[in-house]
């Protein structure tokens, strides 16, 4: 629990042999607490940091609302924590619609022969962007680049609303 931890102060602790069970990975490290900020009564602004002994990896938690921790998380690994997305083949095409993407992202997947609601019908790399739609309904700054594979030329469209995009232009 938070509680159990001093206000206003940054803690450096080593985990070691019996104390790592329940920090990630179960594996030795160094935690650091920052139980700064906030209001004394409000725990929320509380967070700590895992750093794994002998590796580069690190894990992040907050405190809840009741003092308790949340789970440890990853920011590496969790793609929430991303603002780059590579995904497999053919996840998303042209007929998906705006409010059907991840916000704040740069979505990249590649997309087959075929693929309808696209410029024409060739393998191609297809990004999409929500980086600068960070409140609900705001369609304005999502747009999308359909690159044909193997040329430099490329087509872009943006969004006119959730479920609409405008046509695409093809950039020379």
């Amino acid at each position: 629990m938070t509680t159990d931890l001093p206000q206003e102060s940054i803690t450096l602790s080593a985990i070691s042999g019996a104390n790592k069970e329940g920090y990630p990975e179960n594996s030795s490290g160094t935690l650091i607490a920052y139980c700064i900020g906030g209001f004394g009564w409000d725990k929320t602004w509380y967070f700590e940091e895992y750093h794994l002994y002998n590796s580069n990896k690190k894990y992040t938690r907050h405190s809840g609302t009741d003092g308790s921790w949340q789970p440890w998380i990853n920011p590496y690994l969790d793609t929430a924590y991303h603002v780059v997305l590579s995904m497999p083949k053919d996840t998303y095409d042209g007929l998906t619609q705006p409010k059907d993407f991840p916000t704040g992202k740069i979505i990249y997947t590649t997309v087959g022969n075929g693929v309808l609601g696209l410029p024409n019908t060739y393998s191609a790399c297809l990004m999409t962007s929500t980086v600068g739609s960070t409140i609900v309904g705001d369609y304005g700054y999502i747009y999308q680049e359909w690159r044909k594979y193997g040329e430099n030329r490329f087509f872009t469209r943006a969004a006119v609303n959730a479920t609409t995009w405008a046509d695409w232009v093809e950039i020379i």
